[in-house]
């Protein structure tokens, strides 16, 4: 099959997806069903949500600029309401922010128009179709949601990413920005209700045409196309049990260009061929999940288990973990009228599922949450985790989607709070302090030299708010202490800050200055300093005006220093909530006989 004839292909099925959401659109509105008599009491139109706009100004020196020198953004959620029935929520966003570019970076519109159990996405948007497939991703296309009683329906069609829009010499084709247009579709059919439901999933992504002419004998990464079905289960029993599973499968072929695989010899493969046409650039996989809670009066039990296989891989998702399983059991519960709480998990965990690598970690993975409330102004909290984490970046390619990147976390930290009396004309102190250690191992091919990652932090401070409950003071220092490839760079410094209201709380001003002395291997290597501003007015309850300013300055003995100042001002609109219509009060006659 050529190139030509297979994208041409997907886009009339492309198109026949359009109509069918169109023709479901009408069929989800049907106009015969409206309560007249409620309709002409409600209000015709109305419009709440809010709107913000705003500005950057930006300067440096000492370093390449990472802002354009004048910005600009604007963005909005509203909500337009027909006779009180009839929603359609609206949102958009546009701005500049890198300064090598002429047009906007992004430029996003999109809403939701909802009318009882149906609802329609248009332009930019989110959507979950299951947490292996379609899962929160933004796309730019439609959508559509049904829910009529316990049918649960949803289909979606549009393109997931853009490929790059200019190409010079300073844009890396192969490690940088998508090259191709990726698109996708997809549908949900399922059974039951948001607390107990049974729902089958099938998703479908493909890479298309680049947006600019390919450089002859450049080594590019290669079209990709992605098949997953799915199996979405969850059940409610009682009031404290819950049951829950999800099983996936998926298909990748990373060059769409490469040769089909015969399949002459596998008659379910061939059975299958309609969803996905395996290929030399082939792989598959797939994924479980599974789990049971209960939870009771402060008291919660669970276990979960998990399972990817290294071959999984969706496009719907911008991280997914792979080649790993791990089974954990949860408890958590309260003590002495829960001013004592405990959340913690324990399991195994292991990777190198199908054996293809040289070693294979089994390791105990687990988490450790204590709180501890003394009264009603002290409390104390501990953590204590130890993770890993084992992914390939779906959303982003690099070297073709086949990046791998593996770390080991173990983390235990700690804080402890202690506050005045305070009370109404009274001062309130609050201290603070916080301790915290992580260490991560790396198993990265683009972090060399960087495979283990420690890092140390310690903080004290104390805050006092005045009488007047307008005023604020905080003082504080820290420490920080981060090894890395042989080296350890070490930060000691502290931070004052001051908050004023005044006018009626209608203004507010705040000011903060952090400076830390830095040093590396014992040795002294500069400062850094930053101190910030903002200025807040409250017009009143639909406008708000801010200005801001930051400036920072970095020093070090090995050449490496600079300084950058930014000044920024926004202004907020909110729309204000319609006054509950009044309600006619029907008059009634006297019809007694005469």
């Amino acid at each position: 099959m050529s190139d030509k004839f297979r994208r041409d292909a997907f886009a009339k099925t492309s198109l026949k997806k359009w109509a069918c959401l169109l023709i479901l659109v009408f069929l989800a509105l049907p106009g015969s069903s409206q309560d007249l008599e409620k309709i002409t009491q409600a209000r015709p139109i109305t419009v709440t949500g809010g709107m913000r706009f705003g500005g950057q100004y930006y300067q440096v020196s000492g370093l390449n600029a990472r802002a354009a020198p004048f910005q600009f953004n604007a963005s909005g959620r509203l909500n337009l309401a027909i006779y009180e029935t009839f929603n359609i929520p609206i949102s958009f966003a546009v701005g500049r922010m890198r300064p090598s570019l002429q047009f906007p970076v992004y430029r996003q519109f999109g809403m939701s128009p909802q009318y009882k159990w149906a609802t329609l996405h248009a332009g930019y948007r989110n959507m979950r179709l299951s947490r292996f497939s379609l899962n929160n991703h933004t796309f730019l296309g439609a959508g559509l949601e049904l829910h009529p009683g316990k049918l649960r329906v949803a289909a979606m069609y549009g393109r997931l990413r853009q490929g790059v829009r200019e190409a010079n010499e300073n844009i890396d084709l192969l490690f940088g920005q998508p090259l191709y247009n990726r698109f996708a579709y997809g549908g949900r059919l399922g059974w039951g209700s948001d607390e107990s439901y049974l729902d089958l999933v099938y998703f479908r992504a493909e890479d298309r045409e680049a947006n600019i002419n390919l450089p002859a004998n450049a080594r590019l990464p290669t079209p990709a196309e992605n098949v997953v079905v799915g199996l979405e289960w969850k059940q409610r029993i009682g009031s404290h049990l819950n049951l829950s599973a999800e099983v996936a499968a998926s298909g990748l072929n990373r060059n769409v260009d490469s040769e089909e695989l015969p399949l002459e010899d596998y008659p379910t493969a061939r059975a299958l061929d309609f969803l996905f046409t395996p290929r030399f650039s082939a792989q598959t996989g797939l994924a479980i999940r599974s789990g049971a809670s209960y939870r009771n009066k402060g008291f919660s039990l669970g276990a979960d288990y998990e399972r990817i296989d290294p071959g999984f891989e969706s496009m719907g998702t911008y991280f997914l973990n792979g080649d790993w399983e791990n089974i954990r059991g949860r408890l958590g519960f309260g003590l002495f009228k829960q001013r004592l709480r405990l959340m913690s998990s324990l399991g195994v965990q292991r990777n190198n599922l199908n054996g293809q690598r040289a070693e294979t970690s089994r390791r105990l993975i687990g988490s450790l949450i204590l709180s501890l409330r003394a009264g009603a102004r002290n409390s104390l909290n501990l953590n204590l985790a130890n993770y890993s984490q084992d992914h390939r970046p779906s959303a982003v390619v690099i070297l073709n989607d086949t990046l791998r990147i593996a770390a080991t976390t173990r983390q235990l930290g700690g804080s402890w709070s202690s506050a005045g009396r305070g009370g109404k004309g009274r001062p309130l102190g609050t201290f603070t302090a916080t301790a915290n250690y992580q260490r991560t191992d790396n198993d990265n091919p683009l972090s060399e030299g960087f495979d283990a990652l420690t890092t140390r932090y310690g903080g004290l401070s104390y805050s006092l708010r005045l009488a007047n409950a307008q005023t604020t003071f905080t003082a504080g220092t820290n420490y920080t202490a981060v090894d890395v490839r042989g080296q350890q760079t070490q930060g000691l410094g502290g931070t004052l800050s001051w908050r004023q209201q005044f006018g009626k709380s209608r203004w507010q001003l705040d000011l903060t200055n952090t400076f830390n002395q830095n040093t590396v291997d014992g040795q002294s290597d500069g400062f850094s300093n930053a101190l910030r501003g903002q200025l807040s007015w409250r017009v009143s309850k639909q406008h708000s005006l801010n200005l801001g300013f930051s400036w920072l300055e970095r020093s070090s003995n090995s050449g490496f220093g600079f300084r950058e100042q930014r000044a920024n001002i926004g202004y907020a609109f909110t729309l204000p909530k319609p006054a509950p219509k009044p309600t006619s009060t029907p008059t009634t006659e006297n019809h007694e006989p005469h």
